[in-house]
């Protein structure tokens, strides 16, 4: 029977067949039913344990006094049970996931047994859902064991039915997200031996803290992008299933977290349906940044996860959704902490992009040999669009782009507030610029090791220059103009209080990204000439 099951799978996925024919073995298949059975009873266990007796004389489950005879509320009972074997399973599905796709993906990456794999008929998606499916099947099977139990555990609490199914649809769907970027990750930093462990821990931190603030009764939302971060987490459904059990005074899973969320001062989670609904939107639309950075890693290994073309509309998106997330109150001190935030998620989605599109010296070699053949583009429009084209202008246009979603917000409701932040924004790009020209100019170079000096210096230039003016003494109370040339300059502003020294930050700022922009132009013209005079020789 387990071999026509598995046969028929084959015949769908080969790849799931080729994951799920090496695990699904017998003895595999009847340890982890004995784990998740005996893990199912210790849940159990925990639980009735916890049950008051004649001696107690007070117990959570205790309607009013505990006093013969006992007045248990079942309905509160079984919602514990409900959650607790709900966390424990959706926090199994992820950790235990993650930790294994990543050391799965990049074990064959490393041996290259995944070279020969993309060699073959199958898709690129066919092979990566075969993975997705078949390295984690065992904990999808303990998992399969326990939803009986939950199942139960949720309609004694009085869930209905269709909520229970939902909220395992939308675990689902959580799941191909997280496991979508364990893959993703995988393929980029295989060579890492640390990175499943490292996977697994990030996955496992973020669980520990979402969940926590989920659960939690004095959780709230941030007020930030850092709310947008908490929809990733399933556990934020959780809330909703203790609203339908119709339940009272409940100390956690309390609704009005979600009530109290607001997008662009939008209420989008007070209802339950519109709430699953942006729930899943928002994982979907993830999943598809994700899926297309896997499709163009996966056919060139040593290749970009993302083109200029579509990475307007990554910035165009990303900031468009997180910005909506700050603007959850009026008060313009509170809008301007959390800009802070926003100017952090900035400063990673520049530095993101700058490492992702900046091309090698080998490609712009061969952009520069073959640039005058074209005829159909200009060279403008080759900058902005082109595959293996220098890659400043674009990134240039990602720093407007990402300032232009904000401008209209910050301009109407940021108050007395609005000059700093528009400013700091503006001298964020230019740093972002700057380091983006910086990298270029070390990707230039013959050296072996370009990339490990292009991140070594990146990292210098953001972490040791503030902690260089540290400790220099050269404090931003007293010279906030240095302060304009490290990342989130926006304290530096509120210090600022001479039109000279902001001027010379300007004039700074402006000369460093001309003379950067300069000398890059040359070492290009260089590189063209020298590309040129080898195919005439």
């Amino acid at each position: 029977m387990l071999n026509q099951i598995i046969d028929v799978i084959g015949e769908w996925n080969p790849q799931l067949f080729r994951e799920a024919k090496g695990r699904l073995t017998p003895l595999s298949l009847l340890i982890v039913s004995i784990v998740s059975i005996v893990g199912q009873f210790l849940i159990g266990f925990c639980y009735f344990a916890a049950l008051p007796d004649k001696f107690s004389k007070y117990n959570r489950y205790c309607q009013g006094n505990c006093s013969l005879p006992l007045n248990i509320n079942w309905s509160l009972f079984w919602l514990d049970i409900f959650v607790g074997l709900s966390v424990i399973t959706i926090s199994l599905l992820l950790i235990s996931g993650v930790y294994l796709l990543i050391q799965d993906l990049a074990k064959e990456e490393k041996n290259g047994t995944l070279n020969f794999i993309r060699f073959t008929p199958q898709s690129h998606s066919k092979i990566l859902l075969g993975k997705l499916l078949g390295v984690p099947i065992l904990i999808y099977w303990m998992v399969i064991l326990a939803i009986p139990l939950q199942l139960i555990a949720g309609l004694a609490a009085g869930i209905p039915l269709s909520l229970l199914v939902t909220f395992n649809i939308v675990v689902a769907f959580n799941c191909f997200f997280w496991y979508s970027l364990a893959l993703l990750v995988s393929i980029i930093y295989y060579k890492s031996s640390l990175i499943a462990w490292l996977g697994g821990g990030v996955v496992s931190l973020y669980l520990l803290i979402w969940g926590s603030m989920t659960l939690s009764r004095y959780g709230s939302p941030t007020g930030s992008f850092l709310d947008w971060i908490s929809l990733f987490s399933p556990f934020q459904i959780l809330p909703y299933l203790a609203e339908a059990t119709g339940m009272d005074n409940l100390d956690y899973l309390t609704i009005t977290k979600l009530d109290q969320l607001r997008w662009y001062e939008f209420s989008l989670w007070q209802n339950l349906c519109l709430g699953i609904a942006v729930y899943v939107a928002n994982v979907v639309f993830a999943s598809y940044w994700v899926w297309f950075g896997l499709k163009r890693r996966f056919h060139n290994p040593e290749g970009r996860i993302i083109n200029k073309q579509h990475s307007y509309w990554f910035s165009t998106t990303v900031m468009a959704i997180a910005f909506g997330f700050t603007l959850q109150t009026l008060n313009t001190n509170e809008l301007l902490s959390n800009f802070y935030l926003i100017l952090f998620l900035h400063l990673v989605i520049g530095l993101t992009l700058i490492f992702h599109l900046t091309p090698a010296r080998e490609t712009l070699q061969t952009w520069s040999r073959y640039r005058h053949q074209q005829t159909h583009n200009s060279l403008l429009e080759d900058l902005i669009f082109g595959e293996y084209s220098p890659a400043i202008a674009s990134l240039g246009i990602n720093f407007i782009i990402s300032g232009v979603i904000m401008m209209p917000g910050i301009i109407l409701l940021f108050g007395d507030n609005r000059l700093i932040a528009v400013i700091s924004l503006l001298f964020q790009s230019g740093l972002l610029f700057i380091y983006a020209v910086v990298t270029q100019l070390i990707l230039l170079r013959r050296h072996r090791q370009r990339q490990l000096w292009a991140n070594s210096t990146l990292v210098s230039l953001i972490f040791l220059v503030p902690l260089g003016l540290d400790l220099l003494g050269f404090s931003p109370d007293y010279f906030p103009e240095l302060w304009l040339f490290v990342p989130l300059p926006i304290y530096a502003l509120e210090q600022m209080n001479s039109i000279i020294q902001f001027g010379l930050a300007v004039f700074g700022q402006v000369l460093i990204m001309s003379l950067g922009t300069t000398l890059l132009t040359k070492q290009l013209h260089k590189l063209g000439e020298s590309e040129t005079k080898a195919l005439i020789g």
